[in-house]
């Protein structure tokens, strides 16, 4: 008891003063990072506690960066009180589940390279020893006479089974070497356990030979076998741990399996109710009497924007699910040229409203969704038209062949974002700029999962006032043909 608490008040002081360094780490980073990563050195605290003081340490060191790391570094800049409170749970959700799932992952393989440390340790001193006793073979070594009685045990043999060798001697051997067959069993040859003279059972791996006599006849049998328990520990360990990763992979397929489903079945739902709020609103209104004020008016054209706007960001919360659905493998010889086509056309109001210019070179032939194309350059494009200054809008689009891979490139003259927002942008439901620019926040999230599928990556490179681009890359696999035809 007192060596059990000794270990706790280790751990927890252990805990201790990685939090406070961690905490004085993440201080002195913050005019660099921000409010970005804000557990960032807890989770790297946290991985040097499961290594070198366990997972005990290392979950109180989760209980420290949780409780210090965000009310010292979780920050509210995210419009929308739910909202933020909903960005900072998930924050912290994340990162202790990860922290510890990562920390337990640590400590088990810290464990298992130790066990399997002592085990090379306690087979290289054994090996040692037999060396030392007998010059030439280093196993335990029964032999036995014509008659099958012991001649001759050495003491690994002895060790093993219990007996000494003044005991064994003259004995028939099935009173000393008693074991069961496995190899049947467990698929391993010569795979038996020992039951000693104590019945203790002792895996082991044995052959025997018989001894050739001076004139060739059979003068014994030379039996040699070993002690396997630490081979046969490890192995079941290994057989354990593979098994529980697989069980925790398929949690985690069905899990996001269950998540999309809920999205999809969630979003799909509320289209209805949604539009039947817009049709009665202006149902309504058209039954209201005329009143100088207005205000019933006013009333019901706000019922009916809110609905509007609400369908809208179903609509794109129902794309962004369809697109990350794991049921959804279909794909297709895609003329990206196409999709671009459709992507403006579905525009083309606001391209002749704005008079942007889209301008775009031969684009590839790829293996993948037409939808999720259209989408895509749909999403950059619009962003594009909507996030202009004075002049007319202009979109160059741009393809290359670089290390296997294209690179996408969509250019534009607009109003540019601020370095720090680079990354967050492609975060679902991240606006920059409020209400003062209509949108959902969920369309280049919906950019960044359609490129993700196919194993590429997006980014964006841009400067206030200098325009963006946004540039995307696609594995050279995916491509059907060269990128021209005509």
């Amino acid at each position: 008891m007192r060596k059990q608490n000794q270990e706790y008040l280790v751990s927890f002081a252990a805990a201790t003063g990685a939090a406070l360094l961690a905490t004085l780490t993440r201080w002195a980073l913050s005019p660099l990072v921000g409010s970005a990563a804000p557990f960032m050195t807890y989770f790297v605290a946290t991985l040097a506690l499961a290594w070198f003081q366990g997972f005990l340490a290392a979950a109180i060191g989760v209980a420290w960066g949780v409780v210090v790391g965000s009310w010292l570094f979780v920050r509210d800049d995210t419009p929308g009180v739910v909202l933020a409170t909903r960005t900072r749970l998930a924050t912290i959700i994340a990162f202790a589940f990860l922290a510890l799932a990562t920390s337990l992952l640590l400590h088990l393989l810290r464990r298992a390279l130790e066990r399997s440390r002592l085990a090379e340790n306690a087979e290289r001193e054994q090996r040692l020893w037999f060396e030392a006793t007998l010059s030439s073979i280093g196993d335990a070594v029964i032999t036995t006479g014509p008659n099958a009685r012991i001649l001759h045990a050495n003491p690994v043999a002895q060790a093993l089974l219990g007996w000494t060798e003044n005991e064994m001697l003259g004995r028939p051997l099935t009173d000393v070497f008693r074991t069961r067959d496995l190899s049947r069993t467990s698929g391993v040859p010569n795979h038996s356990i020992l039951i000693t003279r104590s019945d203790v059972e002792i895996p082991i791996n044995h052959r025997a030979a018989p001894i050739i006599g001076p004139r060739g006849k059979t003068a014994g049998e030379v039996i040699v076998f070993r002690d396997v328990s630490a081979q046969v520990r490890a192995a079941e360990e290994l057989r354990n741990a593979n098994a529980a990763l697989q069980s925790s992979n398929q949690r985690l397929a069905r899990l996001n399996e269950d998540l999309e489903r809920f999205a999809f079945v969630a979003s799909h739902d509320l289209q209805e109710p949604l539009r039947m709020i817009t049709v009665y609103s202006q149902l309504l209104a058209r039954k209201l009497p005329t009143e100088p004020s207005g205000e019933l008016h006013g009333f019901v054209e706000h019922i009916v924007g809110g609905a509007k706007r609400m369908r809208e960001l179903v609509g794109d919360l129902l794309a962004y699910a369809q697109i990350g659905a794991r049921s959804e493998r279909t794909t297709s010889t895609t003329d990206l040229n196409v999709a671009l086509q459709i992507a403006t056309q579905n525009l083309k109001a606001a391209i002749d409203e704005s008079g942007a210019s889209i301008t775009a070179p031969l684009l590839p032939i790829l293996d993948v969704s037409e939808g999720h194309f259209v989408a895509l350059f749909q999403n950059l494009i619009g962003n594009a038209i909507k996030y202009r200054t004075g002049p007319a809008p202009e979109v160059h689009i741009s393809v290359e062949e670089e290390n296997g891979h294209f690179r996408f490139a969509v250019a534009d003259n607009g109003i540019g974002i601020e370095p720090e927002y680079l990354e967050k942008i492609f975060v679902p439901f991240k606006r920059l700029h409020g209400a003062d620019i209509p949108g959902t926040g969920i369309g280049l999230a919906i950019c960044q999962r359609v490129v993700e599928r196919y194993g590429g990556r997006i980014w964006a490179e841009s400067k206030p006032g200098d325009g963006s681009t946004f540039v995307f890359t696609l594995p050279r696999e995916a491509a059907q043909k060269a990128a021209s035809h005509g």
